[in-house]
């Protein structure tokens, strides 16, 4: 079916990387109209459904930045968009309030997928459990499972939906079930993207059941140190949830052919669990000659753990971005290499002062989706998460996790 376009055509911007066995793609499709809900959404469709069709991706991974109030007229258009499309509206995916900033309703669409060079390699949707349903990439060298938009509300009884820490709780019990079917637990999560409608309200309650969950599933048991997942805790919220998550873990089958490492620390940041944060700054994987970074979500924290630069968004800015780009120096690459990516601006006037920081700079523009959202501490204005793939060093250490 072909969409017209209504409006404006989207920015879109397409990320190719071409690998020995498949080439992966990272497309970042941002509106640039105001226009009704559904002529954004269709908008935003047209052209990812070409680029998806005629390059036959694969896709892994659909996120959606918009206006959760209207959450379920965006369903109903996306279902009309891709009817018929190279991808199926059945499909899971992401919808997550990311506030609006430049006046849309729906900010952006992002998707990650992966065009295969033999028969041998590919990804399928396993939906044995309807409300919890994966895509599975399973090549010759190992096994990605990605489970979006996981949350606790539906399981939890009617008397104890209201009460957010009960919500968080199933909803890690959640995850670690889906993990099971195949075969994994939270020892071979490598990023989790974790949403709270109330973050700033219960942000050490989550940090405490997080922590307990990782205890209770064996992660702190696997070596020396806990190696716990790249991840991004930050406001979102799509329906009546109080949060929920997206996980993507894997599986390695070869391990002479990929190698899975964690960044505990960087040249300018220690370890996030000395202030309470069970998480890694970030991921790499590294496979086929080219080294993937998942980047945790990153702000103006310094060493110690302090928040720095207080009430300055020009300045912690900056902070931030020096921040991402030590720790990708640290891996052989540059803000250059970033592929795919979100910006969370605590207000609109901190998005000004992130624009202003990027011109001032002459930092190249970079394929990030821009949307307002509380960071996770009160005087933090801005945190940043992103995708890089770096051409892989060989003479690196490899860090095996199977």
């Amino acid at each position: 079916m072909m969409i017209q376009m209504i409006a404006s055509s989207p920015k879109t911007n397409v990320e190719r990387i071409e690998r020995d066995t498949y080439i992966e793609y990272y497309l970042t499709i941002t509106s640039t109209d105001t226009g009704s809900l559904r002529d954004q959404a269709l908008n935003l469709y047209q052209p990812a459904i070409d680029i998806v069709r005629s390059n036959r991706i694969q896709v892994i991974q659909e996120k959606v930045h918009g206006d959760a109030d209207c959450y379920e007229a965006f369903l109903d258009t996306r279902f009309e968009a891709l009817a018929g499309g190279p991808w199926f509206s059945n499909q899971p995916f992401t919808f997550v309030e990311g506030r609006p900033l430049d006046g849309q309703t729906i900010v952006s669409l992002q998707l990650w997928g992966i065009s295969p060079k033999n028969e041998a390699s590919g990804v399928s949707l396993d939906s044995e459990n309807d409300q919890i349903q994966a895509l599975v990439w399973d090549n010759q060298d190992f096994e990605l499972v990605y489970c979006p938009q996981v949350h606790g509300y539906y399981d939890c009884e009617e008397a104890n939906k209201p009460v957010v820490t009960v919500q968080c709780q199933t909803m890690f019990e959640r995850c670690s079930q889906a993990l099971r079917r195949f075969g994994l637990d939270f020892t071979h999560v490598a990023r989790t993207w974790i949403y709270a409608r109330r973050l700033l309200d219960w942000y050490g309650e989550f940090n405490r059941i997080r922590t307990s969950h990782f205890h209770e599933t064996g992660l702190y048991n696997t070596e020396t140190e806990p190696v716990f997942p790249a991840s991004t805790g930050i406001q979102g919220r799509f329906g009546d949830e109080e949060c929920f998550l997206d996980l993507l873990a894997l599986k390695i089958k070869n391990p002479e052919n990929v190698a899975i490492r964690p960044i505990t620390t960087t040249s300018r940041q220690k370890q996030a669990f000395g202030y309470g944060s069970a998480f890694s700054r970030g991921m790499v994987i590294d496979h086929e000659g080219y080294r993937t970074v998942y980047v945790s979500g990153t702000a103006s924290i310094n060493e110690k753990g302090e928040s720095t630069y207080i009430g300055n968004a020009e300045i912690q800015t900056i902070d931030t971005l020096m921040n991402i780009g030590a720790l990708l120096e640290d891996q052989g690459g540059s803000l250059s290499d970033v592929k795919s990516g979100v910006v969370y601006c605590k207000t609109a006037e901190t998005y000004e002062a992130y624009k202003r920081s990027l011109r001032l700079l002459r930092i190249p523009e970079m394929p990030l989706v821009c949307v307002e959202a509380d960071v996770c501490r009160h005087e933090l204005l801005i945190e940043i998460e992103l995708v890089a793939v770096i051409e892989s060093d060989p003479t690196k250490s490899r860090w095996q996790r199977g």
